[in-house]
């Protein structure tokens, strides 16, 4: 398994995922869980060792690993974004569409320019992120930052470090 190659005390920024992302995750997630737990309960001595019953306990099964997921991420939210004096690093992996180590440096000197964009999305919700523009391939990076409070605070700071780290000016 790769690990996050900067120990995290050496990182002058860091973003982690809002614990309210992860707190309705596990509001939902026990409120499935009650509701097939007591389906399960009540059934007593009709639920027979079927498949309805083997689907029942899989589901349980699921809940309760979901919980410990959702309450592990409650209590030691992902990080979503760190910078050092080397670069930014995303921990999004848009392929798993999670956060985790290793992370992704980029480095200062390819940062053109950063921006906050506040958007409409596709499915009609609002999305705030951090637009990164990069020599790297010419394509904006956007970094989810939850907010607009977040975002601009965000954008406040890894302006700073650009301007301490980077030979251009943003």
């Amino acid at each position: 398994m790769q690990t996050d190659p900067y120990p995290h005390h050496e990182y002058l920024l860091s973003l982690a995922v809002p614990r309210w992302n992860s707190g309705i995750g596990l509001g939902v997630t026990a409120l499935c869980g009650t509701f097939f737990g007591v389906l399960l309960t009540n059934a007593g001595p009709v639920m027979k060792p079927t498949l309805t019953a083997v689907l029942f306990w899989c589901v349980i099964a699921l809940t309760a690993f979901a919980l410990q997921a959702f309450g592990r991420w409650r209590l030691h939210p992902p990080l979503a974004l760190a910078a050092t004096k080397d670069g930014l690093i995303t921990f999004f992996h848009p392929e798993r569409m999670n956060y985790g180590p290793p992370g992704r440096l980029i480095p200062w000197h390819s940062i053109q320019s950063v921006s906050y964009k506040s958007y409409v999305t596709s499915r009609r919700t609002r999305a705030h992120a951090l637009v990164i523009h990069c020599d790297m391939d010419g394509n904006d990076m956007y970094l989810d930052v939850w907010s607009e409070k977040i975002g601009r605070k965000t954008l406040d700071q890894v302006l700073d470090l650009h301007r301490q780290f980077s030979e251009r000016p943003c």
